[in-house]
């Protein structure tokens, strides 16, 4: 896998959580304008300008400011049926895309993965250079426009202007540039703005109505109405895929023309106000461009219509303004409340993970044990004389002839394929390791169950090997061990009789070599393992069988069929690789009832920093 597919594994999920997110924001927004629908349009404004700056900023920002907030009540994550409803509200998308549950993902899957993740970026890609293509484009015409012309100086319409702006209590000094094409007057900039007029357009206005236009220019000024402009046009670029957006941005502009007509019309006769945006409509032949916030901008017929009758706004009030706070603090409060949640949760996740079971992979049932140290042990190297054999007895652990690759897969409870940087000779040294417990602790050490006393391994590599590791998610591929049709054929061993001496004593013996492995009675997490390191992926036990079983299980190693197969020589019924034992996918299911299913997700690698050759005795 490379680093782009990594990438891709984890940021689509995230960009289609928050999309989904923005846009159920939007649509709570297109909700609450209709609730304020006889109340100022700078209100509904506020409401769709929140709607397009929460596409650019994610609920996991204050979800992970949330994350960090300290000395809260931990009561608040002591429900995990809570925690869980939270989990799933903020990532309510799964984390592998494109994956049907009853279906694994082959080689094949990965290629439609590759194929379809390219066409995706590639298509967002092209739409949003053509969106950048077209604003930029309207910027530059309108750039021109400005640039060909010239400032007015001791005119009709600078004087009217000069005296607008003092009405509007604006200090910053705008000019009025004088348009020879016939375009919309409109402020034109961001940092240094202008006002576009047309040449011509003062002979068919009275002084009241260029006024009246330039106070509603005055209105966009105050507004800073351009900037918000900008702003959408930059969400419409990355999200031009998403009808809200455009939805957005219709209503925006729409609310934006209303704002500045009410405020106009504040100290302008309506139907004086009407006639002059009917006479520059009628005189300008192009209308006015996204980058220049004009006088028009909306539906001209509602729009007179609107002026005609106007009435004055009703004020917010009272109720609908505590609506408006509220529904602004629950938007930015509950994503914030969610990482709190998350942030009581993880700290003590991270304790006792660290004090006690300091592994990527834990079952639930684990993480209440505080694990018994090991008082003495004994590492050397091994001759390599013996079959290698894991035996765990009642106080102590006995590793023979193991490279200490197989006992850091051991200690971590996870495989050899999800543990990254160790050096070569971790897997060509093989050790002999015999630990004991103090006889205090020898009681709590045979309740430990099979996973428990695994972990207990790690403290031992970290202390004699001088271990020093980290964790890091990366997509893997693993296998469940299931329970092929026609059921297991392994024999179950039952548990001794209370009181008896293999009750006391319970042992675990599994014998492994190349292409073989023979337990006496084991859980299948001990196939699971052993399997783990033949195929070199994670193997997981979902058997759902809780048993221990005896089984002997032989194949050829995957090294040899790949020797065999390179040597391109036919073989003779007596040859060696032509009568040997089937492949572990075929072993499996022939000899114990038992079939391995592929399946891909996101998980814990274990990244070695270094590590050490064992200290002396």
């Amino acid at each position: 896998m490379t680093s782009i597919d990594s990438w891709n594994l984890m940021a689509f999920p995230s960009a289609v959580t928050h999309i989904w997110q923005s846009t159920a924001f939007a649509v709570g927004v297109w909700t609450l304008t209709f609730a304020m629908h006889g109340r100022a349009a700078r209100v509904r404004f506020s409401l769709w300008m929140a709607a397009s700056i929460k596409f650019l900023v994610p609920f996991a920002l204050f979800v992970a400011l949330g994350s960090h907030w300290h000395g809260t009540d931990s009561r608040l994550s002591a429900d995990p049926r809570f925690s869980a409803v939270v989990q799933r509200i903020e990532q309510p998308f799964a984390v592998v895309p494109f994956q049907t549950p009853d279906l694994p993902i082959t080689s094949h899957g990965d290629a439609d993965w590759r194929r379809i993740s390219m066409l995706l970026s590639g298509g967002w890609l092209i739409g949003s250079f053509l969106m950048l293509v077209r604003f930029a484009r309207q910027w530059w015409v309108a750039h021109s426009l400005v640039k060909d012309s010239s400032p007015l100086q001791h005119s009709r319409e600078v004087d009217a202007w000069d005296l607008t702006m003092a009405k509007a209590r604006i200090r910053r000094p705008i000019s009025i540039i004088g348009i020879r094409k016939r375009v919309e007057p409109g402020i034109f900039g961001v940092r240094r703005p202008v006002l576009m007029w047309p040449l011509g357009l003062s002979q068919i206005l009275s002084d009241t109505q260029i006024v009246a236009i330039m106070a509603h220019e005055c209105e966009h000024v105050r507004r800073r109405d351009n900037l918000i402009a900008l702003i959408q046009g930059f969400v419409e670029v990355v999200f031009w895929f998403n009808p809200m957006v455009w939805l957005i941005g219709e209503k925006m502009i729409d609310e934006r023309e209303r704002a500045c007509d009410e405020r106009v019309l504040e100290g302008t006769e309506p139907r004086t106000y009407a006639d002059c945006i009917l006479k520059v409509c009628a005189f300008c032949l192009e209308s006015s461009m996204p980058c220049v916030a004009g006088v028009s901008g909306s539906e001209l017929k509602k729009r007179v219509l609107r002026i005609t009758k106007h009435s004055s706004s009703k004020p917010l009030g009272v109720g609908p303004g505590i609506g408006f706070i509220l529904a602004a603090t629950l938007a930015i409060g509950l994503p914030i409340g969610f990482g709190v949640v998350r942030g009581q949760s993880i700290p003590e996740q991270k304790k006792t993970e660290t004090r006690q079971l300091p592994a990527p992979l834990v079952p639930p049932s684990n993480r209440e044990l505080t694990l018994p140290e090991f008082e003495v042990s004994t590492v050397k190297p091994s001759k390599g004389d013996e079959p290698s054999t894991t035996l765990f007895t009642p106080d102590s652990v006995r590793i023979v002839n193991l490279p200490l690759i197989s006992i850091l897969c051991t200690g971590f409870r996870t495989q050899l394929s999800r543990i990254s940087g160790a050096p070569a000779w971790v897997s060509t040294r093989s050790f002999n390791i015999e630990a004991k417990v103090n006889p205090e602790e020898a009681a709590k050490l045979a309740r430990l169950n099979l996973d428990a006393r695994r972990a207990m391994l790690l403290p031992l590599v970290v202390e004699r090997f001088h271990l020093k590791y980290h964790l890091e998610k990366r997509e893997i591929t693993i296998y469940s061990l299931v329970v092929a049709k026609g059921g297991i054929k392994m024999k179950e061993i039952p548990p001794a009789a209370p009181g008896s001496k293999g009750a006391s004593q319970p042992s675990f013996l599994l014998n492994m070599g190349p292409g073989r492995v023979e337990s006496n009675g084991t859980p299948l997490a001990f196939l699971a393992l052993r399997l783990s390191d033949e195929v070199g992926k994670t193997v997981v036990d979902h058997t759902g069988l809780s048993g221990n079983y005896a089984f002997a299980l032989e194949w050829t190693p995957e090294s040899s069929l790949e020797l065999g197969s390179a040597a391109g020589q036919s073989r003779s019924p007596t040859d060696p690789l032509k009568t040997a034992a089937p492949s572990v996918f075929t072993a499996l299911q022939e000899e114990l009832g038992l079939r391995l299913e592929p399946n891909k997700q996101l998980g814990d690698v274990v990244v070695i920093d270094s590590v050490e050759m064992p200290t002396e005795n």
